[in-house]
């Protein structure tokens, strides 16, 4: 009974990698298209409200008594960071262009990804 088993340990651990590089050649060929994806619904959500937003970081500094055997004197210093989206401006007309350009761009990277998940499925079976 062991002897079986031990025989389909190899083949299992083999099917499984297979399945793992199977996943990630699916992944990889759907990376463009998800990319695309987010910056179309970001586009969108700047169209709807008329403007974008910009990640602004903010770095504050902080003084506080902290008396540890290290810092005798009881006063440590602290960096925080802290970010804030900053509305933007835009020019409407132009998102929409992009708005076009992205969902054509989108619907090519989709027929290449079509392709290329054949490929991984045909190079990693089952």
């Amino acid at each position: 009974m062991r002897a079986p088993l031990l025989l389909a340990l190899p083949a299992l651990a083999l099917l499984a990698a297979c399945a793992d590089r199977r996943g990630d050649c699916v992944e990889d060929a759907l990376e463009d298209v998800r990319i695309v994806e987010e910056l179309i619904v970001e586009t969108e959500r700047n169209i709807a409200r008329g403007f974008a937003t910009q990640a602004e970081p903010t770095v504050r500094t902080g003084v506080s008594l902290c008396l540890t055997p290290a810092n005798p004197l009881g006063i440590c210093t602290r960096t925080e960071t802290e970010v804030r989206d900053r509305p933007v401006a835009i020019d409407v007309l132009a998102e929409r262009r992009k708005l076009r350009q992205l969902q054509a761009r989108e619907a090519e990277l989709r027929e290449r990804a079509r392709l290329e998940i054949a490929a991984c499925e045909a190079r990693f079976p089952g």
